[in-house]
């Protein structure tokens, strides 16, 4: 195993630490638009809208639906 210096320490935790706000803005916009879905507001889709970006933001993108569900069909 390669030694890492102190400052590929220090880079790779501010990465992770990047990537942890960023996921947590994500969760951040799945409360609001549950929240929103169960007061049958409409707010709630650009809510999903907004984690879906803050999801790829964090780099999860191999991990999302191509389209949001249509909400409004059941």
């Amino acid at each position: 195993m390669s030694e890492q210096t102190q400052q590929d320490l220090i880079t790779k935790v501010q990465e992770l630490e990047a990537r942890l706000e960023a996921s947590l803005d994500a969760i951040a916009h799945l409360v609001k638009a549950v929240e929103y879905l169960r007061m049958n507001d409409s707010q709630g889709i650009f809510d999903l809208d907004l984690a879906k970006h803050a999801l790829n933001e964090a780099g999860y993108q191999d991990a999302l639906p191509t389209a949001l569900p249509d909400w409004q069909s059941e």
